[in-house]
């Protein structure tokens, strides 16, 4: 069972590991620690204010930060009680939403989730589809614009400056092609697994109350990083 000792935090840490409720921001530089008190952080929740692993998640942004998170909580209480955390990076986090609801957005189980090679032969059909095959539109520039504009959250068209973008209606109805054609493939993509759970939550009010209400502790790691839609 894990057991708090203040020696091992200067007083800002301690005050990160110990914080009771609302919202924190911790600032700290590179080295500081930042993972190690956050690991701190979920062990203090769970052993000594008697926390439900389950209503916590924390997030990171590589697969390797989120496997050492994973490994420091499971060093200091257990494998089983930090295997009840929802600990993970953003997009693994986004994936197992969409496992549980995307059929509420027309999607089938099992879903595929397809990389950059499977987007760039997508893009290649689409210019083929709309006889745009050997113009000047590049597919890893398409691809880069499909990109901001999911992160983005937007239509293509209210993306800045595309209204007046000469190629700002031929990018959208690429855009819109390659959203019909991913769909009929039942797969997603990178920026699918943050964009699709937050339209679930937009359009299913059920579904994000009941994450809302079990998900009670979110720790983010390296906050700074994160974009509007995450």
């Amino acid at each position: 069972m894990y057991q708090y000792q203040p020696s091992l935090f200067n007083p800002q840490q301690r005050d990160a590991v110990l914080h009771d409720e609302g919202p924190i921001l911790v600032l700290a530089g590179a080295g500081s620690g930042k993972t190690r008190i956050i690991a701190h952080r979920v062990a203090y929740l769970i052993d000594c204010r008697h926390i439900d692993p389950s209503s916590i998640v924390a997030v990171s942004f590589t697969n390797k930060a989120a496997r050492e998170l994973r490994q420091r909580v499971a060093d200091l209480i257990g494998s089983q009680k930090a295997g009840k955390c929802h600990l993970s990076t953003f997009h693994a986090l986004g994936a197992n939403i969409l496992r549980a609801h995307i059929g509420k957005l027309g999607w089938k189980m099992p879903f595929a989730i397809i990389d950059n090679d499977d987007q760039i032969a997508i893009i290649k059909n689409v210019l083929k589809d709309l006889h745009l095959q050997g113009s000047s539109h590049d597919p890893q520039s398409i691809l880069s614009f499909i990109s901001r504009v999911k992160t983005a959250h937007v239509k293509p068209l209210d993306m800045p400056g595309m209204r007046w973008n000469p190629q700002g209606r031929t990018l959208a109805r690429i855009f819109d092609h390659y959203q019909i054609i991913r769909k009929s493939m039942n797969a997603v993509d990178f920026d699918d697994m943050i964009a699709l759970p937050v339209e679930i939550f937009e359009q299913f009010e059920d579904v994000r109350r009941s994450y809302a209400e079990s998900w009670r502790y979110l720790l983010v790691d390296e906050y700074q990083d994160t974009n509007e839609l995450q």
